[in-house]
Formats: C-alpha cells, structure tokens, sequence
C-alpha cells in the first residue's frame, strides 16, 4: 500500500542516517544537488556538474535564509563531500559549479547505504517539474541508529576556517548581496579570509560595523604591509605596550609634580619657628603648630631650632641696637661741629 504525501506537492526526502551523521540541513542539500546532478548535461573532468548562486538555493528551500543555506554548503565542502568549482565563461561570474564526492560521503558514514532514492523524488521547488515516475512510498521502517557522529566528523568540522561572508552577516554587519560578495571575495583573494574575519572583529570592537570601516583597516594593513593575523596580534600589542608605557610615564610626572606641589605648600620647620618667634608665640605653641605639619619631627630638634631662632633674633636685635647708637653717635659728631664751625 502506497502512502501518499500530506499534500500535492513532490515532498524532500530525507535520508535518517546522513541527517543523523552529518545534519539535516545537510540531508536536504545533499538529496537536491544529486536531484539535479542526474539530470544535468554539464560534464567537466568526467563528472557531471550543477551550478546555482546562494540565491537560486533560496528559491528552492524557501524556509531557509541565504546565510544558513551558505554555510550549509560550506560545512559540505570543508568535509570534502561537496566539490565546488568555477567554470563560468566570464571571469567576473562568481556562481559556484557542484558535485558529490559519493565515496567520501560513504566513508564517513557509519554504515553503507544503499544506492540514493530515485532523483526525481527531490523536485524543484522553483518550477514544481512533474514526475512521470511512481510517487515515493514510506512503507519502509526508519532504521534504529545508536551510532554517534565520528570524531573525524566532528574534527573536521571544527578545524573548518571560518567564511568571512558568514562572518558579515551573522554579526550585525548587513545582509549580502551579489555585490558585497563580489567585494568580500575581491579582498580574500588579495589578502586572506583570516585577515578579512579580523578586519571585521576589530571593527566590531570599536562599534563600528560598516564595511567602509573593515575596508579602511584592510587598506591600513596593506599600507603596513601586514600578511597574516599574526603580524596584526604583534602590532597590536606592541601599540598596547607602547601606550601603556607612555601611561605610566605620563602618571608618575603627575604623581611627581603632585608631590612637589604639596611639598611646596607645607612650610618648613624652620619658617614656622621663625614666623612663631616673630609674633612671640609661646614655645608650646610653635612646638604644636610645627608637629602639625611635621609629626614625625620629634620635641627635641623643634626645641632647638625655636633656641637657635630666640638666639639669632637676640643677636640680630642686639646687632640693630649697636648700629643704632653708632647711628646716633655719628649724628651727634655732625652736630657739634655744624655748632663749633657756625
């Protein structure tokens, strides 16, 4: 008893144990490009060959946006069971040719498969072509698979460099169109895709997800000559060194000029005696107002610089008193001989 589809439109078909080992999303792209690849006429190097833009993908899996059918197909060539190749007529045609590797899928598999379901069970779904064959059945029981995904699977996948167009859009950067791949592809084929993914990091680290930004930095690098992430990590950090010395530099001459200004506040000892004796404060007094300004000076030196201050002052007031009488000497001289002469 045949079982007929929920609907009247040719359904995709997925195969339990690739979806179960590889995903479904890749299930579904691999089972559409074997579609196609049975009735294609397009033979290079002996093998038949499909070819299809990110878009026209879209066409035909339309629950699935462009970037998610990209880096499906991106995924299926980094494991080596999808082929792709360029052999457009026009060299600015960018549109990727397809094939299956059909031994290294089976390889990667936990068990042989058998020979893939009739082609025209995956239609397309931009021109619902009618089949002439005998609608699919599902009588066949879904195999119980306890198989885990193999760890060269697993390895490969996380070894797989990253897209820089996946990059663009995943992170805010804008939605791709056949030109801005043009252009994304234009930069990986002169510099690298590692240096482009960085381009892009360091823009989004500085708020700044625009493509004219992440081209400014990629014509900077090209100026400096930069050709790996590597060079790029150096320079960066030799520019945080730099900086951070120049930091440290500029803190201590603060912390310098801080410290002499503070010191060029707090009078001395010596002026605060002086200034203590002038104004005959009491010895306790300027012994307080000193260890004010200079605790760790200890009762004793303050004592003996207000002794050696009375002392100068003494001299020097003594010292005065004499020119003064001499002062007064001599103006007396004067005026007896200004009496004696007149």
């Amino acid at each position: 008893m045949t079982t007929q589809p929920l609907f009247p439109e040719s359904p995709l078909l997925v195969h339990p144990t690739i979806a179960t080992t590889l995903g479904l999303n890749e299930s579904l792209i691999l089972q559409q490009i074997h579609y196609w690849l049975e009735r294609s006429t397009n033979q290079h190097d002996n093998h038949n060959w499909v070819y299809n833009t990110y878009e026209d993908w879209a066409k035909q899996f339309p629950f699935w946006s462009v970037s998610t059918i990209r880096r499906t197909i991106t995924k299926l060539e980094n494991l080596g069971i999808l082929i792709s190749a360029n052999y457009n007529k026009l060299k600015l045609d960018k549109t990727k040719w397809y094939r299956i590797n059909y031994d290294k899928l089976h390889e990667l598999l936990p068990y042989p498969l058998e020979p893939m379901p009739h082609p025209c069970a995956q239609s397309n779904q931009s021109t619902q072509p009618t089949c002439t064959d005998e609608a699919p059945t599902f009588t066949t029981p879904l195999p119980e698979s306890t198989s885990k995904i193999p760890s060269e699977i697993l390895e490969a996948v996380e070894e797989a460099p990253l897209n820089p167009h996946h990059f663009y859009e995943e992170n805010g950067f804008g939605t791709i169109g056949s030109y801005m791949s043009e252009k994304i592809t234009a930069w990986s084929n002169d510099l690298s895709d590692e240096l482009i993914i960085e381009a892009m990091k360091f823009a989004i680290e500085h708020s700044s997800k625009t493509w004219a930004y992440v081209e400014a930095i990629l014509r900077d690098w090209i100026d400096k000559q930069y050709t790996t992430v590597t060079e790029v990590h150096t320079a960066r950090l030799r520019y945080k060194e730099k900086q951070s010395t120049k930091q440290n530099r500029c803190t201590r001459t603060d912390r310098k000029e801080t410290k002499t200004s503070m010191e060029k506040q707090i009078p001395s000892p010596e002026d605060l005696v002086r200034v203590g004796v002038e104004l005959e404060k009491t010895a306790g007094t300027i012994l307080a107002e000193v260890q004010q300004y200079h605790p760790l000076l200890d009762e004793k030196s303050i004592t003996a610089f207000i002794s050696k201050r009375i002392q100068h002052n003494t001299e020097a007031e003594k010292r005065s008193q004499e020119m003064a009488k001499r002062f007064e000497a001599l103006v007396r001289k004067k005026q007896q001989i200004s009496r004696t002469h007149g």
